[in-house]
């Protein structure tokens, strides 16, 4: 915009004047507009993530967190807050934001929630690993499939040798999957109890039986019992 002001001239012999002068009348500058983002919330171990309301991020912003957790930008301007596993209800997670010079531009508070429930009980109580009865021929390899299958990421399972027969292999394949391969010189009929233990993440443990009955092998001999005498004979094909 312009305005025009009346100014008061004085000459150097002392006379005066009046003139008209236009100005041009300019916006002041705006600040740009900060980023911001909200307080919040979250349980033990959440990632939490807070939207940027305000203005862009720049380059050369940075965070600095104070308590348990730890922080961070991404590339859509949202801020991260991961809560470390052993933070206790009450507890805050502050995030200071800082510019390129290192001067605050905003402070965030996460306040650490109470877990529920299911998140405080060990994995222990929340799985139950099984494996179906199975059978199989000498000589041959059974597969049995671990139920239910969806344990969680980074559980080991680990066989136990003492329940394997001797002259057996015995082994645990993808996904905890039982491989039976009986001894060659098992017996019809013969039967063995595998265990396999499982350490979960959190440091519990389980363990699940595999109920293995040895079955007769094809072209063997087996035990047919007539008028109460056992005599042997061929299996039939």
């Amino acid at each position: 915009d312009k305005i025009t002001v009346p100014v008061e001239v004085t000459y150097p012999d002392g006379s005066k004047d009046n003139v008209d002068v236009t100005v041009t009348v300019e916006q002041p500058d705006v600040p740009a507009k900060q980023p911001d983002w909200n307080d919040d919330k979250g349980k033990p171990g959440d990632k939490v993530e807070i939207p940027n309301t305000g203005g862009p991020v720049e380059d050369g912003t940075t965070v600095e967190t104070d308590g348990p957790g730890k922080a961070e930008i991404d590339d859509n301007g949202n801020l991260v807050v991961d809560i470390d596993k052993d933070a206790k209800p009450g507890d805050k997670v502050v995030v200071i934001v800082k510019d390129k010079d290192g001067n605050e531009i905003d402070r965030v508070t996460v306040v650490v929630e109470e877990p529920t429930p299911d998140d405080t009980g060990k994995d222990s109580d929340k799985y139950q690993p099984e494996y179906p009865d199975s059978t199989g021929k000498p000589g041959d390899k059974t597969e049995i499939p671990l139920k239910p299958g969806d344990l969680p990421e980074d559980t080991k399972c680990e066989l136990d040798t003492s329940t394997v027969p001797a002259g057996w292999g015995v082994t645990i394949g993808e996904n905890c999957k039982l491989i039976v391969v009986p001894g060659k010189d098992a017996k019809p009929g013969q039967t063995a109890d595998i265990k396999v233990n499982f350490i979960y993440p959190d440091g519990s443990t389980d363990t699940a039986t595999a109920h293995f009955v040895v079955a007769e092998a094809e072209g063997g001999k087996k035990v047919i019992r007539e008028g109460g005498l056992a005599q042997t004979g061929s299996s039939p094909l």
